[in-house]
């Protein structure tokens, strides 16, 4: 595309056939929701197009979630400062970083990830908090 030459806008079309193939058979398109980060917005209006030439349904609703980062600056796989969820699933649970994000970001805005305040909202919220209700009500 003119004036997007840092953009492989291959890569956004084979993005989306493998989107389709993973699905392929398992009545599981349209997506009720597509999920994309906002930085590929624009790509995802030229693949819809793509579809709708094709002749495939589109995706229900598409939401442009925001932006996360930390110390190091914006995440991004290419950078290498990636969270990584599954080593805090085996040692707090999903369900404590879910907690985290919605309680710390604010939906629809960028947010910041840091390992100090995620112990810290599990150990204040979920450990102490909701841990010494639920201890108080249990006979």
């Amino acid at each position: 595309m003119v004036g997007e030459e840092p953009h492989v806008f291959y890569v956004w079309f084979d993005a989306l056939a493998a989107y389709m193939s993973a699905v392929a058979g398992q009545d599981m398109w349209p997506a009720d929701l597509h999920l994309i980060a906002k930085e590929i917005l624009r790509f995802q209006h030229l693949l819809a197009r793509f579809l709708m030439a094709a002749g495939i349904e589109l995706p229900k609703r598409v939401f442009a979630h925001a932006g996360c980062s930390s110390k190091r600056g914006k995440m991004s796989k290419s950078k290498g400062n990636i969270v990584r969820p599954e080593p805090i699933r085996k040692v707090m649970g999903a369900d404590a970083l879910r907690y985290y994000l919605l309680r710390e970001v604010v939906f629809g805005q960028d947010g910041n990830f840091s390992y100090d305040a995620l112990v810290g909202r599990y150990n204040s919220d979920l450990a102490n908090g909701l841990g010494n209700l639920t201890a108080a009500l249990s006979p």
